[in-house]
């Protein structure tokens, strides 16, 4: 993680605060909204990737497994494009799962995009997504104990 962040966060942002200027948030407000928000949007983002992770459990080789979950986030999530960007039907439906939460959420409130109140409101679906991936997590770890297939001598 902080390699990602040494390596591709600080260079692109140098670059587009030299560019553009230093993107500051909308109001003083969206900033103590935004940081909550981003330790929530990592929780979902770790429980997402933990889930993923419980499949090397049942099979032998994960492969490009981790690659499709992320751009699958990448796609839902609003990082790309912004969801209001895309159709209605597509923003109804991503509504509904967890990975507008991890991204478009946080910098939609620091953009202003998202009011205090839908922040706040955004940031309790955050919160229960959380609950339910840890629920998922759980009711698979416990699942996956028994899986458990050790190689070697």
């Amino acid at each position: 993680m902080l390699s990602s962040l040494i390596n591709k966060v600080l260079p692109l942002f140098l670059v587009v605060s030299i560019l553009f200027g230093v993107p500051l948030p909308a109001t003083w407000i969206g900033m103590l909204l935004f940081l909550p928000s981003c330790l929530l949007s990592y929780a979902i983002l770790w429980l997402l990737s933990a889930l993923v992770g419980l499949v090397a459990f049942w099979v032998m080789e994960l492969g490009n497994m981790g690659n499709v979950k992320d751009a699958i986030v990448r796609v839902l999530s609003g990082s790309l494009v912004p969801l209001w960007l895309f159709p209605q039907s597509v923003q109804t439906i991503s509504a509904y799962l967890p990975f507008q939460y991890t991204y478009q959420t946080p910098l939609g409130i620091y953009i202003g995009e998202t009011g205090p109140a839908d922040g706040l409101r955004a940031m309790a679906i955050q919160g229960a997504w959380i609950i339910v991936l840890y629920l998922a997590l759980a009711f698979f770890w416990r699942h996956t104990k028994t899986k458990t297939l050790i190689q070697g001598g």
